[in-house]
């Protein structure tokens, strides 16, 4: 595809007169204009307060600043200002809670459009009224945004198969950070199949049925059945890609009453998959009328053999992204908090002004200063960038002025959230995708989203969301967002309406993931033991830097979760007890809590937790005195646990020796109920200070009976 190639989507205005020379006051419009990038700082005292500043630029003429709930459709106008007030200071806020604000510039610049004029149209350029917006939730002190909520895993048998530890990894990540997957091993797809696509929906919905209040997310990995819905045609090419568009929002719409096949659809499909006719197993649906209540998102390299056929297999590629996952969930990956912007598109004919996407939200995530406008591969194959938007003429593998799929194979790109559109790609389920080709690159891209026709909408990342959640309320926004609007007589304002609420809408990648995963450490030897006779202890030791630290105590009767927090109020102390009664076995996490500040205010982020089971039993004095312990890991870097099973209520002690026969440390010295403990050691001796690296004795002592274990220590 030519890269000058362009969508036009004009107004069109009756005139009876025209003159079109124009001032020479006004430029022409560009994406940047269109944005409003907004920065927000709180105050506690004397009275709550969210104080909202913008950047003022030249051609902007007046704002209005709205407010609302942030499930809320509908805003309420606060203010109407002039350009010499570019802030607005809300002190009807609450501590704890948080209010989306939308802030619209209205501005002059000139703009191409299509007019009627004596009866024929004209295409000319013109001076124009324009309406941008920027977008902020906001808040002040407001509690953890990823609290009870399960994802179910949709994995390709084949995966499944092929890498189960990389999976189990990954699931471990998830429990880590209070998510509670459930993992579906499903057959693979690889044609569209009608009975698959109901397959899967049965378990989705036998899952959301059963759920008790848990946010549900969706991810499917490997070939999972694509869905296909609609007669559509987002991208503008009437003649050749007009039809059914792969629909995965299908998978998260709970609504199965306009999810008909019933009708006759004339197409122009690129492709078999883009026909549509009743009975055929795809939906009569073009829009998703805010039915869909599961965010999903999908990570497929099926039929993307510029890959496949040169360098990796397709199990290779899905284990190479979960490790990739896994890397930046536990800030094991580096990278910039600064947004790249690559717009070969521009906003003079095409109104919706794509690319202002990027500057509204990178700067509002980075501050304007950290947002750069640079070509996207030359640029990302060296420098790192947390977010990467571009846009241009497409072609399934490319976009104009940005790059192919190719590129994607042969160059490391150092992006992690992208966002690319062009025509024809927003299509995922094409051969070689452009926007799947980025999910498989290295180092570090995760996520994808087709974001022009229509913009979608990341401001709540700002305050941790899942970037599932956004993909969620881009599917179901019709008029509560917006890009840019154009007006010829600044008092009507045309919205592009284009691919607004369309089934095409869907996110490649992960959908669980959010931008503070990795901000706060962890605490550390978090050890469980039971005193005969007493209620369960739990004790840790607080992260290295400890200020300003609180911590979350939770339990669960299964290690997958779901993990319940038991504490009240968030703990300033490193210990806790339970004080519930219970006999088996349990699993208990440990979560730092600290607050935040970002560009939208503040929140409590938690880190990953740290994760000890423990079994209780009840006392049975006829057992025989027998025990045993292990030790893992061992050889040691960090710590170590040590398990112990006891048969019977006994005391213990634990301590550590040199191999010398010196004893540099006693761990533990307590009388124990039966059951399985766990106590950690940090590698320390008595004085606090880690031990040197080499061979050291564990010798435990239960009642009469004594065993010891070796352990190293690197």
């Amino acid at each position: 595809m030519n890269k000058k190639f362009k969508l036009y989507f004009y107004i069109i205005i009756t005139l009876i007169s025209i003159n079109i020379s124009f001032s020479q006051n006004y430029r022409t419009v560009v994406s940047k204009d269109a944005a409003v990038m907004i920065k927000v700082d709180v105050e506690k005292e004397p009275k709550p307060a969210i104080v909202l500043t913008w950047l003022k630029k030249n051609l902007d003429y007046q704002y209005h600043v709205r407010k609302k709930m942030k499930e809320d459709k509908f805003w309420t106008l606060l203010a109407t200002l002039d350009t010499n007030i570019n802030s607005y200071r809300d002190t009807e806020v609450v501590i704890g809670e948080s209010y989306e604000y939308e802030v619209t510039a209205f501005y002059r610049a000139k703009g191409r459009f299509v007019v009627l004029v004596n009866n024929q149209y004209v295409d000319t350029t013109l001076d124009a009224y324009w309406a941008g917006t920027g977008y902020v939730l906001a808040g002040i002190e407001v509690p953890p945004a990823t609290e009870n909520k399960k994802v179910l895993l949709f994995v390709d048998q084949t995966i499944a198969n092929a890498i189960p530890n990389t999976l189990d990894l990954y699931e471990n990540t998830l429990i880590e950070e209070g998510w509670t997957p459930i993992r579906k091993v499903v057959a693979r797809t690889e044609k569209f199949d009608k009975d698959a696509v109901q397959s899967i929906k049965k378990m989705i919905r036998e899952e959301y049925e059963k759920s008790s209040g848990e946010e549900i997310y969706v991810f499917l990995i490997g070939r999972i059945a694509v869905p296909y819905s609609g007669c559509i045609v987002p991208d503008g090419h009437t003649n050749n890609h007009f039809g059914a568009w792969p629909c995965d929002m299908y998978y998260g719409s709970m609504e199965e009453g306009f999810w008909t096949d019933l009708e006759d659809f004339t197409t122009y499909p690129y492709r078999d998959e883009q026909k549509n006719v009743k009975g055929d197993g795809k939906f009569d649906a073009s829009y998703s009328y805010e039915s869909i209540v599961l965010p999903v998102g999908r990570v497929d390299f099926y039929n993307m053999p510029i890959f496949t056929d040169s360098a990796y297999t397709e199990i290779q590629l899905i284990d190479k992204y979960l490790n990739k996952d896994i890397d930046y969930r536990t800030g094991a990956m580096k990278f910039e908090r600064m947004g790249l912007i690559d717009d070969n598109f521009g906003a003079s004919s095409l109104h919706n002004a794509f690319a202002s996407g990027g500057w509204r939200y990178f700067s509002l995530f980075f501050g304007s200063d950290n947002v750069k406008e640079l070509d996207w591969f030359t640029t990302l194959k060296n420098d790192s960038y947390l977010w990467a938007y571009g846009c241009g003429g497409g072609s399934p593998e490319s976009a104009g002025g940005i790059g192919n799929s190719t590129q994607f194979l042969t160059t490391k790109v150092n992006a992690i959230f992208t966002v690319l559109f062009g025509s024809y790609f927003g299509d995922f389920d094409l051969k070689n995708d452009f926007m799947r080709a980025a999910l498989a690159s290295e180092p570090s891209i995760l996520t994808c989203s087709w974001s022009g026709f229509p913009h979608w909408y990341f401001h709540h990342l700002d305050m941790n969301y899942p970037i599932g959640y956004s993909t969620r309320l881009t599917q179901n926004n019709w008029d509560t967002y917006y890009g840019s609007k154009a007006s010829l007589n600044g008092q009507v304002f045309q919205l592009e309406a284009q691919g607004l609420q369309q089934i095409h809408v869907a996110l490649m990648g992960d959908p669980t993931l959010t931008m503070y995963v990795s901000d706060i450490e962890p605490a550390k030897n978090l050890s469980v033991i039971q005193p005969k006779g007493e209620r369960i202890k739990l004790s840790w030791q607080p992260p290295s830097e400890s200020e300003g630290v609180f911590f979350n105590v939770y339990r669960s009767e299964n290690a997958k979760g779901p993990f319940k927090l038991i504490n009240k109020e968030p703990l300033n102390e490193t210990n806790f007890i339970d004080s519930n009664l219970f006999e088996g076995e349990l699993f208990y996490m440990v979560r730092t809590v600290k607050l935040q500040k970002t560009n939208s205010g503040s929140f409590y982020n938690q880190s990953r937790g740290i994760i000890q089971n423990f079994i209780a039993t009840g006392v049975n004095e006829n057992l025989a005195n027998e025990f045993s312990f292990s030790i893992n890991p061992n050889p040691a870097i960090i710590s170590t646990d040590i398990k112990l099973s006891l048969p019977i209520s006994t005391s213990l002690e634990v301590n550590i020796y040199d191999i010398h026969g010196r004893v540099i440390k006693n761990v533990i010295n307590e009388i124990l109920n039966s059951g399985t403990h766990s106590i950690s050691w940090d590698l320390t001796n008595t004085d606090g200070k880690k031990v040197s690296a080499g061979i050291y004795f564990i010798k435990v002592i239960c009642g009469t009976h004594i065993k010891v274990n070796k352990i190293i220590v690197r």
